[in-house]
């Protein structure tokens, strides 16, 4: 069974899934939709209630990290909103148009959003337009950038280059040497982008995360820990 509300994560109102399962224990995860609690379908355990649990565990999440729950947070679009990249910065412009469907696209280093109303609300699916736009504009830049890191410190051969707007990770290889990146790791610092580059490159060589792994990333990147300690701070409340 599945239950859709919300609850109070510091000063935030969060959208909260509680499904109810076959299951043993209680689990708490970020997803796409909000926070979601997997739950035994009855509850006869020591202790308190899943739910009253989940809520505690959340508001430590908060206190450490406030910018983790920002995604979920509807906000409106406005005129000139600024949208900075480790490639330069991109200024959103609004037009109204007649058309039902939302566009995004890069006219002179502008974000052109043409939309139906008057304000617009960032959704996730316009966060995952940008971000694609985006992507298409960069890609030449990118791809050059980890040619040159590749060539540098590696020289692996390896297959496509892709970006996807997820939150699951900010790269991927995968066993047939293909390189997948999150679109929002365009929105790092560039010294934190070329790390996820990498790190990538590096799982050609290695596809665990080893030691020998690491002492590849190292190789070519020795204050690296700075880099990944970034992204589990600031990462999160990275989005378009």
């Amino acid at each position: 069974m599945k239950i859709t509300k919300t609850i109070q994560v510091g000063p935030l109102e969060v959208p909260f899934i509680v499904i109810r399962e076959r299951r043993r224990s209680c689990r708490v995860s970020l997803i796409k939709e909000g926070v979601c609690l997997r739950r035994p379908k009855r509850w006869h355990g020591p202790g308190e209630d899943p739910e009253i649990w989940a809520h505690r565990w959340l508001q430590k999440q908060y206190e450490k990290r406030p910018t983790l729950f920002q995604r979920y947070q509807a906000r409106t679009i406005h005129d000139q909103k600024e949208v900075v990249t480790a490639y330069g910065t991109f200024p959103i412009l609004l037009h109204v148009w007649t058309e039902r469907k939302t566009t995004v696209q890069v006219v002179e280093d502008s974000l052109v959003v043409k939309h139906p109303a008057d304000q617009i609300v960032m959704t996730d699916a316009l966060r995952k337009e940008i971000g694609t736009c985006l992507s298409r504009h960069l890609f030449e830049a990118f791809r050059a950038d980890l040619r040159r890191l590749n060539e540098t410190h590696f020289g692996f051969d390896h297959g496509r280059i892709r970006f996807k707007y997820n939150h699951s990770n900010w790269g991927s290889c995968s066993s047939k040497g293909n390189l997948n990146f999150s679109t929002r790791v365009l929105l790092t610092p560039r010294a934190v982008l070329e790390y996820v580059i990498v790190h990538e490159l590096a799982h050609l060589k290695v596809l665990d995360h080893s030691k020998r792994f690491w002492a590849l990333v190292a190789s070519a990147f020795p204050d690296y820990q700075h880099h990944r300690s970034w992204l589990k701070t600031h990462g999160a409340g990275l989005d378009f």
